[in-house]
């Protein structure tokens, strides 16, 4: 068996692989699903308190004020955006990249059509 050292490290993956690295992207970690989770529950809590409430983004009678909250805000308006950018249908798919990038579009979008702007949590811990 050959020892693998810093200096050979490099070679042996060559050999291993034929020549041939894939690179992958660390999937989210346990933090950030928390902290996408819980922006989930701000962002809802926001729109509500600025009257954004669900019917003002879909085609639903008038009258039937339906307040966001972390389910409808995932199901309806992140997985949404988030099935565009990436084809990935659940969050625990997602790399720590996606996560960011999605967030940077969601973001910028809530932003310009309702002025609702909420910062991403940073390492929330689990409540």
């Amino acid at each position: 068996m050959v020892e693998i050292t810093p200096a050979n490290f490099v070679e042996h993956l060559c050999k291993e692989f034929n020549g041939t690295v894939l690179m992958t992207e660390e999937q989210r970690t346990e933090k950030q699903n928390n902290s996408l989770h819980r922006y989930f529950e701000l962002i809802g809590a926001a729109m509500n308190e600025s009257g954004w409430e669900m019917k003002r983004f879909f085609s639903v009678k008038p009258e039937i004020e339906i307040p966001w909250n972390k389910e409808r805000v995932k199901e309806n308006l992140w997985k949404t955006i988030q099935i565009i950018m990436t084809g990935k249908k659940s969050t625990k798919q997602l790399t720590t990249k996606e996560v960011n990038d999605i967030y940077e579009v969601f973001d910028r979008h809530i932003s310009s059509v309702t002025g609702v702007h909420v910062e991403f949590p940073k390492d929330e811990e689990k409540p």
